[in-house]
């Protein structure tokens, strides 16, 4: 997780990105396969460079990323690509 902090040490909004916490989880491999973008509250809110809250990505057992899926703050599907 990241957290980003102005000088006051209060939670802040990343200029760039718009969230002021980043969370990540990854599978036994160490591949990334979720991301969480939330604001200085503690919910999550959509990226201001790519308008998700939520990234998901799927992986072969060979390591190869599958699938990639974009939710809204609701947890609500707004993209989705799978590798064919």
């Amino acid at each position: 997780m990241v957290r980003y902090k102005g000088s006051n040490g209060e939670l802040i909004l990343r200029s760039d990105i718009g969230c002021a916490i980043w969370e990540f989880e990854y599978d036994e491999r160490g591949n990334k396969i979720v991301e969480r973008h939330k604001g200085t509250d503690g919910e999550l809110i959509l990226r201001s460079d790519t308008d998700y809250a939520i990234w998901e990505a799927e992986y072969d057992n060979k390591g190869n990323q599958i699938a990639i899926r974009h939710f809204d703050t609701d947890g609500n599907l707004i993209y989705e690509h799978i590798e064919r």
